[in-house]
């Protein structure tokens, strides 16, 4: 039985850092997209034991600033105390990241140590990375406008995660009128954020004031003596002005009038230029000798574009020689519910009903 003596525990504090993971191949802090793989090697660590776990955290931000992660898991035998612990890390793993940022960080798990010790990170391109920030997001804005009646308590503006997101960086948030500053917010990013979207929350009195105008939002990210800047959000601050309502457009209709002889396929309503945003309701509505509704909600896919909606044939078989009254409503992210012209349509058949 191999033995090993004690060590104080005052050897490591609990937030002692260890050393950074190595990967040699990188070349000014990026890596090549298109290798097969990469080895990431770490040090030998104080107290190294045999049954130690070494687990590798590969967590990035891809070129659209979403996270990825990747964790390999490894343990400390007999013949590898004291000796370099080395990880592999396949393509599948490069690519996604693929014009991202990348950060490798390792922790190690022992008896022999007081608390779980994480290390400092290794932070990274792959390829040719964006420095681009996303806008900031208004979320309770619709339509690029905020009405400051609908959020008395205040709102929250959103950051998505960015390139090279890291702890250390300093968020600045400044909202300005005629380009000059109203109000700013900061916000330290530490670890628990990284890769995540944080949020500032804006007191309704900094909304209030400046109703009826629109403020410009955006944000810094200062690390050390470099600054990155977003591109500005308008935000009008008052009720959103929207247009009426078009008719809905009705497939195969003639003068008003739609023959339905013969018709198996069912007839299309179109909703154009409603200005449908992801997360809307949107009604339809056919009214004969009874009615047929149908509903759909607008999703991130098909916002700003044309709806379409496919009533049955048989409804309109029943409708023959009657009139077939047609609306739409719109139910809005910001509480209004908006309704569309009337379209009558004649129901036309040789054949009675």
């Amino acid at each position: 039985m191999t033995t090993y003596p004690s060590a104080p525990r005052a050897r490591l504090a609990p937030l002692t850092k260890l050393p950074a993971p190595f990967l040699a191949a990188a070349t000014a802090g990026v890596i090549n997209p298109a290798w097969r793989k990469v080895v990431i090697t770490v040090k030998p660590y104080p107290m190294m034991t045999c049954g130690d776990e070494v687990l590798l955290f590969w967590h990035g931000l891809n070129s659209d600033a979403e996270p990825y992660r990747h964790e390999v898991r490894r343990f400390i035998t007999e013949r590898h105390v004291g000796r370099d612990v080395v990880f592999v890390v396949r393509e599948p793993h490069i690519t996604e990241l693929d014009g991202g940022s990348l950060e490798i960080s390792y922790q190690v798990t022992s008896k022999r140590l007081p608390a779980t010790l994480v290390s400092q990170p290794l932070q990274l391109d792959i390829g040719d990375v964006s420095l681009q920030l996303p806008a900031a997001v208004a979320n309770d804005a619709v339509g690029g406008s905020l009405d400051p009646a609908r959020v008395p308590e205040g709102t929250c503006v959103t950051i998505k995660p960015y390139s090279r997101m890291a702890v250390g960086d300093r968020l600045i948030l400044i909202a300005s009128n005629d380009s000059r500053a109203v109000w700013r917010d900061v916000l330290d990013i530490e670890a628990h954020a990284v890769g995540r979207e944080v949020a500032f929350w804006i007191d309704h009195s900094l909304i209030a004031p400046h109703e009826g105008q629109s403020l410009s939002l955006t944000y810094v990210v200062r690390r050390g003596h470099s600054v990155r800047r977003a591109e500005p959000m308008s935000l009008h601050l008052g009720p959103l002005r929207r247009p009426a309502l078009k008719a809905p457009r009705i497939a195969g209709l003639n003068a008003g009038g739609l023959d339905v002889d013969g018709l198996q396929e069912g007839v299309s309503v179109v909703i154009d230029d409603a200005g449908l945003e992801a997360g809307e309701l949107v009604w339809l509505q056919c009214n004969g000798s009874y009615a047929h509704v149908a509903e759909r909600e607008i999703t991130a896919a098909t916002a700003g574009q044309a709806l379409t909606f496919v009533v049955p044939a048989a409804f309109w078989q029943d409708q023959r020689g009657r009139s077939v009254h047609l609306f739409y409503q719109v139910e809005r992210l910001d509480d209004v519910s908006q309704h569309s012209e009337w379209v009558t349509v004649q129901v036309r058949s040789e054949t009675k009903s």
